[in-house]
């Protein structure tokens, strides 16, 4: 294979970001000629190594009748936005970066293997910068604050102060809000199978003790004059990326309890 003859027997995951790239550059071009000489096509070929994360959603595999487990599909999802997470981050120490190049199948679904990949070239690239490696609880931050970023661009209002009633000066943020849709959005980057019941209990509470509906919405700068002092309305929404497996029965319970739906970034309603 092309990777394998300029990787002349060396471990991807031991390349440096610079290495990285002039291998991604070559297979571009290799691959990229070998698609126009069967297909003819210079656009395919200009494009044909680089993997772009934006285009590998649900919607464009369901276009092309790809069909895959409901296992494969919610991995796939949790990968691609933690993948598109991982991304925006490299991209701010490397502006012109536009993907991995990745040997896969046409049309198979991302996995944790890829997510890996892009997770060493970012920690790779760190280094090469002289920044430290990020430890766990701060990539957990991380991609909580890109998830956040990435899901803000679908609802009107986002990162919005709202009163705390227990604090004359205090305020509480909600990630999100339409009022149109009567939506309200506490929303977390997690995976309810891999953390105590207890902590997924807790985010249920913690948005009812803060975003329920009639919170007031605070008179601060960030805030439209239009919505300053309305009360938040409608249903108050637990947003979080598609669940590999199954939410414990003790959460479920809980929002149902609470009146707190459980979405994912699919539309999926979990009850």
């Amino acid at each position: 294979m092309v990777g394998e003859t300029l990787l002349d027997g060396r471990d991807v995951g031991k390349l440096s970001p610079q290495e990285r790239q002039k291998v991604i550059a070559y297979s571009q071009i290799i691959a990229g000629s070998v698609v126009a000489l069967v297909k003819g096509d210079v656009n395919t070929a200009a494009n044909a190594a680089t993997v772009a994360v934006e285009n590998n959603s649900l919607l464009a595999r369901r276009r092309v009748n790809i069909r895959w487990t409901p296992r494969q599909e919610l991995e796939h999802e949790y990968a691609i936005l933690e993948i598109q997470a991982i991304t925006n981050q490299i991209r701010r120490l490397d502006p012109k970066f536009n993907g991995i190049a990745i040997l896969r199948t046409p049309g198979e679904p991302w996995t944790r293997h890829d997510v890996q990949t892009y997770r060493q070239y970012y920690n790779q690239l760190r280094e090469s910068r002289g920044f430290a490696v990020d430890p766990i609880y701060r990539i957990r931050i991380n991609n909580g604050n890109e998830f956040n970023r990435i899901m803000s661009s679908k609802y009107p209002y986002n990162e919005l102060y709202v009163a705390n009633p227990k604090s004359a000066t205090g305020y509480f943020r909600v990630d999100s809000y339409n009022p149109a849709t009567e939506e309200i959005i506490s929303r977390k980057f997690t995976q309810f199978s891999q953390i105590q019941e207890s902590t997924g209990i807790g985010y249920i509470k913690e948005a009812v003790r803060k975003y329920s509906p009639g919170a007031v919405i605070s008179n601060v700068p960030s805030t439209p004059t239009t919505i300053r002092g309305r009360k938040l309305e409608g249903k108050l929404i637990l947003e979080v990326p598609a669940q590999v497996n199954p939410i414990p029965q003790s959460v479920l319970r809980a929002a149902q309890e609470e009146n707190v739906i459980i979405r994912d970034t699919t539309g999926r309603i979990y009850k």
